[in-house]
């Protein structure tokens, strides 16, 4: 007999001034519109009380591949949190649920901008996790996909998102040499210099660093 799940739930309230400006995709699970992509990343702004602008990005087939972008609107479905909205893209006459899960703010500033945002729906087919810098903490991350898991959501499914912040041209790569390690920057040099993999790990590193942060 198949399990009853019980009912996703959101965050309590989400201020949508906090929520506002540019987002890296850290993970998602797989789906047709992102085949290929890195780089990825979203890019929202409060239009009024109840709705948002949407932009997302990516580069298709490696951080030097052609940029695809997508405009879209968010609307606040839910006003009692705002974190529940339907979101419609441009050539598109359907709208799609968008939930916020999970927010983490940041220790040092409260009140400002959140740092991470968990999205999913209330079928627990997709899920997305940003931040706002382009690698993220693995201990953030950590209970973020714990929280996921008591929501009884397959964290097995999620893919990490590839990000190469000097490549991407990404705008802040503030702390990223703490916040990824050793082995995940040479899995993703190797990404972008196959040729690597005859030298040294700590080698391979030290020479092409540069082309990461």
């Amino acid at each position: 007999m198949e399990m009853t799940l019980p009912p996703v739930e959101t965050v309590d309230f989400v201020d949508l001034e906090r929520y506002d400006g540019l987002w890296y995709e850290v993970a998602r699970t797989p789906n047709i519109f992102q085949v290929g992509c890195s780089c990825v990343t979203a890019t929202y702004e409060v239009i009024d009380d109840s709705s948002i602008s949407i932009f997302n990005s990516c580069n298709r087939g490696g951080p030097r591949g052609p940029q695809i972008t997508i405009d879209g609107v968010g609307v606040v479905t839910n006003p009692e949190t705002n974190a529940e909205l339907e979101i419609f893209f441009e050539g598109s006459n359907f709208g799609e649920e968008y939930w916020i899960l999970d927010l983490v703010e940041d220790p040092a500033d409260p009140e400002g901008d959140y740092t991470y945002a968990v999205i999913g729906d209330s079928d627990r087919d997709f899920l997305f996790i940003i931040a706002r810098t382009p690698i993220a903490d693995p201990e953030v991350l950590e209970d973020i996909y714990a929280g996921l898991e008591a929501q009884f959501y397959d964290t097995d499914r999620l893919i990490t998102s590839r990000q190469y912040p000097r490549l991407c041209g990404c705008s802040d790569t503030s702390d990223l040499s703490m916040a990824l390690g050793k082995t995940e920057k040479y899995e993703q040099l190797l990404d972008i210099f196959p040729e690597l993999s005859s030298a040294s790990v700590t080698d391979s590193l030290k020479t092409a660093e540069a082309f990461i942060i």
